[in-house]
């Protein structure tokens, strides 16, 4: 059971990742690839943002936020270690360390790094809007992202399948 929940987060993971190389904005009626890479985030839009100089603060912001974060993945590290441990340890022993105690933990820690990642990816998906938001205010052309940046509207988390061909 923990192989398919491992398993399944996995794939999620790796598909939410792919889904996010194909990212597009438009500006005058054409689109830009935002994504250049994996490892360059919302380098397509640096000629643009680069007309202003908070919104180009804005976007290194966001492209630091996207490094690894070692905290995060020593949890996960940690979290993976303790459910190895009692998978792999035989004893049946008393106390503290047992090896429902381990797994719990372990799977515990996890849970707990995911939803951490989760957030972080959100506040900094903030962070691209809003550099858009400032370029948008002062310099032409208009970057058009997403329907909250074509609006006076609060950037929302929203759920929503695509899939382009």
């Amino acid at each position: 059971m923990l192989f398919f929940l491992f398993f399944s987060l996995s794939f999620f993971n790796l598909y939410a990742n792919d889904s996010l190389c194909g990212r597009c904005a438009t500006i005058n009626d054409e689109k830009i690839f935002i994504d250049s890479s994996s490892y360059a985030k919302g380098e397509g839009l640096r000629p643009y943002l680069q007309k202003d100089k908070t919104a180009l603060i804005l976007l290194d912001k966001y492209q630091q936020g996207l490094r690894t974060n070692w905290g995060r993945t020593s949890l996960g590290l940690a979290g993976v270690g303790l459910i190895a441990y009692g998978v792999l340890s035989g004893s049946k022993k008393s106390g503290a360390f047992t090896k429902e105690t381990m797994m719990g933990t372990g799977i515990g820690l996890l849970i707990l790094n995911y939803f951490l990642g989760k957030t972080a990816d959100y506040q900094n998906e903030k962070i691209l809007h809003n550099a858009i938001r400032e370029y948008n205010k002062s310099s032409l052309p208009k970057i058009y992202f997403a329907p909250a940046i074509e609006s006076d509207q609060n950037f929302e988390m929203g759920i929503g399948i695509e899939k382009k061909f």
